[in-house]
């Protein structure tokens, strides 16, 4: 199945919306914004100490990108304690329940 067709039939949740305004990331948001909608990036990770906003600039990015990306969604991956259980967590957040073919497909 092609990423197109998959992302087409996929029904996504709205993102959360945060509770407090975006202060101050402006570079950062737009230094992540052109990696995810160009060609250098599938993925970006957001590393840090609790506490100093990375779940916040994540959102203000995924809300940024909508509009160039096929899908976007948020996964909480705060109740995850072990690596194995990232898939079953990314799974559920898109609602891709296992079928005759596994979820890792």
């Amino acid at each position: 199945m092609h990423g197109e067709d998959f992302a087409q039939r996929l029904v996504i949740p709205p993102l959360p919306h945060p509770p407090s305004p975006l202060i101050g990331r402006t570079a950062e948001l737009e230094h992540l914004r052109s990696l995810l909608t160009g060609t250098e990036a599938r993925l970006v990770t957001l590393l840090g100490p609790g506490g100093i906003g990375k779940t916040r600039l994540a959102l203000a990015v995924a809300e940024a990108c909508q509009p160039q990306l096929d899908a976007v969604c948020f996964v909480d991956l705060s109740v995850v304690c072990e690596p194995g259980e990232v898939l079953g967590a990314v799974a559920a957040a898109l609602r891709v329940h296992p079928s005759a073919r596994p979820v890792a497909e």
